[in-house]
This record gives structure tokens, C-alpha cells and sequence, in this order.
């Protein structure tokens, strides 16, 4: 029953981590589309400018100037074009950037949740074997009292309380020179 109410918990501080970490990409995406855009409309409106200034001081010529502000207004929208085409492709990048750190986050938290998992385990195993070594030694130390007793009886005749109150004398130290081995 813990065990689900830890697992319960672990699930639920993981998806709390996923949704938190899908609303910070998201907010990253958005950034990264609303900066983009705003240097298209500034790359777009300083074209504009400057291609008005060309056209106004071109006017004042005769062909030549009808030539050069076609020149101007066709470079404008090659550039504009080309601005728009990289804040484009520098977006792209962005998403794919956030993708992978995702990507490469979820990893992380899988790995985090596997190694928990394994170290969860791993004490798990440690305190089922220090109970079985406990377990392992109580009944040996159990069998080697009872042989104690069973020995004080019939070699010394005592009777079955005598002989365990001469076990625990030997086991508390009290009698000198003698010992028990386990």
C-alpha cells in the first residue's frame, strides 16, 4: 500500500515536471515567433523607408531614375523575401532546438526515474538480507543453546530450568573461563 502511494506520488510529481516543462517549451516557441516576426516587420519597414528614399530622389531624374528605383523596389522585395525566408528558417531551428532539449530532458527523467527505481530496489534487497542473515543467526545461536541445555541435562543432570539458567550464566559472562562459540 505504500508502495502505490509512492508510486501514485512519484507519477504525479512526473507529469506535474512533463506538463511544466511542455508549458515552458511552448512559452519558448512563442517567444521565438513573436521575436521573429518582429524583425521581419522591422527588416520590412526599414525596406519600405529606404526604398522610399531612394524612389523620391530618384524622381527627380529622367529615365536613369525611372531604372534605378525599379532596381530599388525589386531589391527591397528580394531582400524582404530573403529576410522573411531566414526569419523562417531561424524559427525552424528554434522548434527543432526545443525539440530536441524535450526530447533530451524526458530522457533525463527517465534515467533519474530508473536509477530511483534501481537505488529503491537495491535497499530493498540490502534490509531482506540483513533480515535473513538476522533470522539465520537467531536460529543458529537457538540451535546451539538448545544443544546447551540438552547437554547440562543429561550430563550434569540438571533439570530443564537449571541447565538454561547455567546457559545464561555462561552467555552473560559470569562464570569465568568458559564460553559459548556460535
Amino acid at each position: 500500500m505504500l508502495n502505490d502511494k509512492f508510486d501514485r506520488e512519484a507519477a504525479e510529481v512526473k507529469a506535474e515536471a512533463e506538463r511544466q516543462h511542455i508549458a515552458r517549451e511552448e512559452e519558448l516557441k512563442r517567444q521565438a515567433a513573436e521575436q521573429a516576426r518582429r524583425e521581419v516587420e522591422e527588416t520590412a519597414q526599414r525596406e519600405r523607408e529606404a526604398a522610399a528614399q531612394r524612389e523620391a530622389a530618384l524622381k527627380a531624374q529622367a529615365e536613369q531614375a525611372e531604372r534605378d528605383r525599379i532596381a530599388a523596389l525589386e531589391r527591397a522585395e528580394r531582400e524582404a523575401k530573403e529576410a522573411a525566408e531566414k526569419a523562417e528558417r531561424q524559427l525552424i531551428e528554434a522548434k527543432q532546438r526545443a525539440e530536441l532539449e524535450k526530447q533530451e530532458a524526458i530522457e533525463a527523467e527517465r534515467r533519474q526515474a530508473a536509477e530511483a527505481e534501481a537505488a529503491r530496489l537495491a535497499e530493498k534487497k540490502r534490509i531482506a538480507d540483513e533480515a535473513a542473515a538476522r533470522a539465520a543467526n537467531e536460529a543458529h545461536r537457538k540451535k546451539i543453546g538448545t544443544a546447551v541445555v540438552s547437554a547440562l541435562m543429561e550430563c550434569a543432570g540438571l533439570n530443564r530450568v537449571q541447565a538454561i539458567d547455567v546457559l545464561m550464566q555462561i552467555k552473560d559472562g559470569n562464570i569465568p573461563h568458559t564460553s559459548i562459540t556460535y
